[in-house]
């Protein structure tokens, strides 16, 4: 299979999830809240994606199914969309914050 096919599977994965699942954002942050209550720690929607991505790597130990592979790229894509915003956020936080140390 070729590398761009897996891309656009993976594409219509993540907006087939959307409709039924809701906001991907939303939804790991929810996960998120009750792995940190039960693992009594926080974990981050980002520890969420990547925990997720290294299960569906695990699997692959196993079964080499298309869908393992869809669900990393989609896992991996999202935990970097939210590092990424998490990032802009702390920098324009402190940005801001430079105002009041002045």
């Amino acid at each position: 299979m070729k590398p761009e096919k897996l891309l656009k599977d993976a594409n219509n994965i993540m907006n087939q999830r959307a409709k039924e699942y809701g906001d991907a954002k939303e939804m790991f942050g929810k996960i998120s809240r009750y792995w940190s209550i039960y693992l009594n720690r926080v974990i981050t929607i980002e520890d969420v994606s990547m925990m997720m991505a290294l299960m569906k790597i695990a699997r692959t130990s196993k079964d080499k199914t298309e869908d393992s592979y869809v669900d990393c790229i989609n896992y991996c894509a999202f935990a970097g969309s939210f590092a990424i915003e998490a990032e802009n956020k702390e920098r324009e936080l402190n940005e801001v914050m430079q105002y009041f140390e002045e």
